[in-house]
């Protein structure tokens, strides 16, 4: 596993981006707290929404244009 983490590409990146001065730490801490913020508000959502019925678990699965 360890062998694998250092070949991780979005770490490389944020090393990346850090080294060439677009990311700051403070800046990645803010970008992590955001991302945070935005999959618990998501999963809120989800978790207090209603399961859609049944009969239409086989529609818009790939995209809404698709037609069965």
């Amino acid at each position: 596993f360890e062998e694998w983490k250092k070949k991780d590409p979005v770490e490389k990146f944020g090393k990346w981006l850090a080294k060439e001065g677009f990311l700051t730490e403070q800046g990645k801490t803010r970008m992590i707290e955001e991302i945070r913020s935005a999959i618990d508000a998501a999963a809120k959502q989800a978790e207090e929404s209603p399961f859609a019925p049944g009969e239409d678990a086989p529609t818009e699965v790939y995209s809404s244009g698709v037609r069965s």
